[in-house]
């Protein structure tokens, strides 16, 4: 695993820690699901630096609706 994703899934287990009795999905659910948000995110922040901003309007807007990632 790549320094990058250690430290998202760091992120991801430091929130999930602070926020998994707040949501009621249990520590591990609370962990995937904002893993997953991060790493859309990121690849969309990856898109923001290679493309047009027409093209990553696009795509940013596709992954967050096919993944269902709030804006």
């Amino acid at each position: 695993m790549n320094e990058r994703i250690e430290e998202l899934a760091g992120q991801a287990f430091q929130f999930a820690a602070d926020n998994a009795d707040e949501t009621g999905k249990g520590q591990l659910g609370v962990f995937a699901e904002k893993f997953a948000e991060l790493l859309i995110k990121e690849c969309t922040a990856i898109n923001l630096k290679e493309l047009s901003f027409t093209a990553y309007a696009l795509l940013h807007e596709k992954y967050c609706e096919h993944f269902g990632v709030e804006e």
